[in-house]
This record gives C-alpha cells, structure tokens and sequence, in this order.
C-alpha cells in the first residue's frame, strides 16, 4: 500500500520516529492478518532506529501477538532478533542464549543470524563470558564476510579481539584501516572503541564527522554493542569473572 511505501521510505531518509507512525497507522489498516503483523514488525525496528527502546519493548509484545496466527518464521525470527537487542540495549538480557541464533538460522536469513549473533556475543561479553562472546562475535564476522558485508563484519571482529585474552595485533591493524573507511559512523565508532578497548595503540582516532553524524541526545544509549560514550571514553559496566 501507499502508507506501506511511505513507511520505508520515511525509515530510508533516516525519519525514524514518523516511520514507526506510518508503520502503526499501516497496521490499522491492513486488510489482512499477515499484512499487519508484517507492519507491527517493521514499527519495532524503526523504534529501535529511533532509540526508543522502551516503546520498541512494548511494540515487540504487540507484533509477537499479531504473528502468532501467521505462524510466519521469517517474521518471528525478526521479532525475536529485535527483542534480544532491545533487551541488551536496556540492559535486561542477563546471559546469552546461543541457542537463538541457530533458531533464526533455519529460516535462512543469514543477516539477521549475523545481527542476532552480535546482540548475543555482546551479552556474553557484558556477563565476563568471554570465550563464548569470542566464539558468536567469530560467527558473525564469517557471515558477514560471506555476504560481502565487509563495513558490518567491522563491529563483531572488534568484538572478537576485545574477547581475547592475547589479540592478534596483525589482525587488528588490518581492522584498524577497515574501521578508518567505514562509512557509517554508528558502526565505526563501536568498533573503534572496541578495539581501543582490545589494542589502544592501533585504535583509530574517532574523528568529529562521526559524531556529529549521532544525535547528542543518544550518546548515552547503547547501540548494538556500545553506547557512543562507551566508545569515547572505554569504560563499560561488565559483570561476571572479568568484571570489573
């Protein structure tokens, strides 16, 4: 429909907030039960884009309902990508459930398995699980770079060296040139401060055309793995044997 259209169009101009309101307003008036479960599902990720992660909660709850009665896994498996990062970014995902990402595998979406691998690499790194935060940000990058998403592959090998107990210091000037050309500064600025986190030495500087990129307003809200703050600054809240 036109308001279906509006709504990703809207979401591609970077207008997130009027994106999930045509999402919402395009589910009122969906025709069909698919139709506007599909809709619901997309509002939740244009909330997410929006940082309203409180309403991205609540909306998770209504498109799960409305999906229920499709039985359509592509969009369960997205419904529950987004819950788990929603429930990381407000800091409620207490462990990681390696089990999720091989669930959304079978529907053969293997972006959104990299994208769930990252959310539950990044709860196992919060929680001090650093061998199993290695081994899903280590799934994701394969993915990534198996698609040709070489930019998105940046954040989970960032991951990966700030796992590891010994970070192989080649590997991570390589990154450290990828991460400098990365064109997408919510992405880039995650990954270098992750690998400021692994190898301060090699991290690349976090330039002013980044942030200035980001709301001021979000810097302070984690993002997939850290918040912009976090990045800046390289002090995150960690729990478990490598807490602090």
């Amino acid at each position: 429909s036109l308001v279906v259209w509006l709504a990703w169009l809207r979401y591609n101009e970077g207008r997130f907030a009027e994106a999930a309101d045509l999402h919402a307003r395009a589910a009122r008036m969906a025709a069909d039960p698919g139709t506007r479960a599909g809709s619901l599902t997309s509002r939740v990720n244009a909330l997410m884009d929006r940082h309203r992660l409180d309403g991205a909660r609540e909306a998770v709850q209504e498109a799960f309902a409305a999906v229920a009665p499709t039985r359509d896994p592509a969009l369960e498996a997205r419904l529950l990508s987004m819950q788990r990062s929603v429930e990381y970014r407000l800091g409620v995902a207490a462990a990681p459930d390696r089990d999720i990402p091989d669930l959304i595998g079978q529907t053969d979406n293997r972006n959104l398995e990299a994208f769930s691998s990252v959310t539950e690499a990044a709860i196992a790194w919060r929680a001090g699980r650093l061998d199993e935060a290695h081994s899903l940000a280590s799934r994701a990058a394969r993915i990534y770079l198996a698609l040709g998403m070489t930019h998105r592959a940046c954040l989970p090998e960032a991951l990966r060296l700030a796992s590891s107990p010994s970070p192989d210091i080649a590997e991570a000037r390589g990154l450290a040139k990828r991460i400098a050309a990365c064109p997408v500064p919510g992405l880039a600025i995650q990954a270098a401060g992750l690998l400021a986190m692994a190898v301060p030495d090699l991290a690349p500087p976090i330039p002013d055309a980044w942030l200035a990129a980001l709301p001021r307003h979000t810097w302070a809200i984690r993002r997939e793995i850290l918040s912009v703050e976090e990045a800046l600054y390289r002090r995150v809240e960690r729990r478990g044997k490598d807490g602090s």
